[in-house]
This record gives structure tokens, C-alpha cells and sequence, in this order.
């Protein structure tokens, strides 16, 4: 079961293509076909998966990465890829993006809360003590496909895929800290 994966689809930019990313370090080398299944591996292991024309099978609303599929939309996907015999995908409970509040900001690093865990990072100009943030945790994959790696990330309007801006995304609402940010709604 494929446990570190990422969903995107963009009928505006790709076409009727649902991409699985499933290691962005390593590019593929061969593919393997089956209906309308993509394959690909590097040698043996696989990197991703693209279904093409997933439209005529279900729909889909998102346009851009989908931070948290429904477990309807993962059966779907795995009832393809079991018939293309492939590997399936695993649930996903949470998103890796999660609210912070800042503790502290200095010139050399800020301290974020998140209720599990505190971390450091590097001092940034557009965040106060006290403002609610959202963090991208180790592991988690980026609206641009790439993954955190090393050290949480502070995430901005773009890499939520809310819009087209690089500034840090400010929560003005009340929010509990350590709630998972696409979660947010249902609560």
C-alpha cells in the first residue's frame, strides 16, 4: 500500500489527467500501459501514476493538488489501479498542513505551536507573536508537487492553492492550533 502520495488534477492545464505523485526526487525511466493507466518507474520502483481520462469514471471539482481525497475518491482510484495491477493507495487521515500560533519572533528565528509540537524557523518578516499560521510538516507535499523536506515549511496563500500569492497566509478567524488546516471546515 502506497502510503506518501499526492493527488493533481487540472483539466485547465493538463487535460483529463488525474497525476498520483508518488517520489518527485527520482525521474522515471520506463512506463508501463494498461487501458488507461500510466505507469512509471524507475527500473522497478514505481515514481507516479497517471490516469488519463478519469471524467468518464467520476469527477472531480479540484483543480490543483488535492490536499485531503475523500475515501470515496481513493476507492475509486484503487478499484483502477488493482485492475491495472498496481499497487493501491492508502487512506489519508490528514493532511500534513497544520494551524500554528507564533510564540515568539526574533531576529534570527520564530517559534511556532502547533499543540503537539513547537518548532523553530527562520525569522520571518511578514508573521507577529501571536498570529495563527499554517505549517506544512515534514513529508507533505506542496501545491507545486514537491515535498518538505529537513524543516517545516510556513505556508502562503500559493502553496495552500487559494491563490496566487506568495504572502504568508495570516488565519484571522479563531481556530484551535494543531487542527489540521483542510480539516478546518468540518469543524
Amino acid at each position: 500500500m502506497i502510503k506518501n502520495y499526492s493527488l493533481f488534477y487540472s483539466y485547465k492545464t493538463l487535460g483529463d489527467v488525474l497525476l498520483i505523485n508518488i517520489d518527485d526526487t527520482i525521474l522515471s525511466n520506463r512506463e508501463a500501459k494498461k487501458n488507461n493507466i500510466l505507469a512509471l518507474y524507475h527500473d522497478d520502483l514505481l515514481v507516479g501514476i497517471n490516469i488519463f481520462d478519469i471524467s468518464k469514471i467520476m469527477k472531480i471539482k479540484s483543480q490543483g493538488m488535492i490536499y485531503l481525497p475523500s475515501n470515496s475518491l481513493i476507492d475509486v482510484i484503487n478499484s483502477l489501479l488493482e485492475n491495472a495491477g498496481l499497487e493501491t493507495l492508502a487512506y489519508k487521515t490528514e493532511s500534513g498542513y497544520v494551524i500554528g500560533e507564533i510564540k515568539r519572533v526574533d531576529d534570527k528565528e520564530i517559534e511556532i505551536d502547533i499543540k503537539k509540537d513547537i518548532y523553530l524557523l527562520p525569522s520571518h518578516k511578514e508573521v507577529h507573536q501571536g498570529d495563527k499560521v499554517v505549517l506544512a510538516k515534514i513529508g507533505t507535499y506542496l501545491n507545486n508537487g514537491r515535498i518538505v523536506k529537513n524543516i517545516p515549511h510556513l505556508c502562503s496563500y500559493e502553496d495552500l492553492g487559494i491563490e496566487n500569492k506568495k504572502d504568508i497566509l495570516i488565519i484571522e478567524e479563531e481556530t484551535e492550533k494543531g487542527l489540521d488546516f483542510f480539516m478546518m471546515e468540518e469543524q
